[in-house]
Formats: structure tokens, C-alpha cells, sequence
């Protein structure tokens, strides 16, 4: 395999990578945020008086409330952190710069502005 062909294919896995992480990042960030407005709703003030005029006993109640508690207290578990998040993001960032750098080599080689050697240098020195 010539380093044209190497150059190509971490180009294509980056971007590959770099698309990936936009869409997780996205569903992650929805995941969150439905998680968050159902956990207010349930466990808005409102319950008892929706409970009671619905003619649910109070042991019902109490189980709901116990287990909107339960996720409450497992969701870091469940759903990643606003700090997991922005580590992803920061994960996404090092994907871009290197798309960038891949791109700009691959540029210089088609263009034949660089030597194969150079260019072969250069993607070693990326992959570090």
C-alpha cells in the first residue's frame, strides 16, 4: 500500500470518526434533555393533587415518587454528564484538527507541492 492510499484511508476514518461523534453527541444531548423534562414532570408538586383526583391510592404514589428518586440518583449511570459530554466534544475537537492537517497533506501531495518521502514523514509525524 502506497502512502497516497494511507493517507487516503486515515482521511476517510477521521472523517468517518469525526461524523460519528456529531451524531452521538447529538442523540446523548436529546437523551439528556428528555430525561431531565420527564424527571421534572413527574416529580413537579402536582402529583399528589394528580394522583388524588385520578383516585390512585397513596401507595402508588409513593412508588412513583420512589423511583423518579431512583433515576434521579442513577443517572449519571444511565445518561452521560454535561462533563462526559464535553470531554466527547473536546475528543471531536482532536478528530477535526487532524481531518484538517490530513487534508491539508493530501492537498500538497496531489498537487505534487511535496516529495512522497516528505508526505510519508509528515503522515508518521500525524499518527504520533
Amino acid at each position: 500500500m502506497n502512502i497516497e492510499t494511507k493517507i487516503w484511508y486515515d482521511l476517510v476514518h477521521t472523517k468517518h470518526g469525526d461524523e460519528y461523534l456529531i451524531l452521538y453527541l447529538a442523540r446523548q444531548r436529546s437523551y439528556r434533555k428528555w430525561f431531565k423534562i420527564i424527571t421534572i414532570v413527574f416529580s413537579a408538586s402536582g402529583i399528589f393533587s394528580t394522583f388524588q383526583s385520578a383516585q390512585i391510592p397513596t401507595i402508588i404514589s409513593f412508588i412513583v415518587i420512589g423511583i423518579i428518586q431512583l433515576m434521579t440518583s442513577i443517572e449519571n449511570f444511565i445518561i452521560h454528564s454535561e462533563d462526559d459530554l464535553d470531554n466527547i466534544s473536546k475528543l471531536r475537537m482532536l478528530y477535526y484538527d487532524k481531518l484538517n492537517d490530513l487534508e491539508k497533506l493530501w492537498h500538497l501531495l496531489k498537487t505534487k507541492k511535496i516529495l512522497i518521502e516528505d508526505a510519508t514523514e509528515q503522515f508518521f509525524e500525524l499518527r504520533k
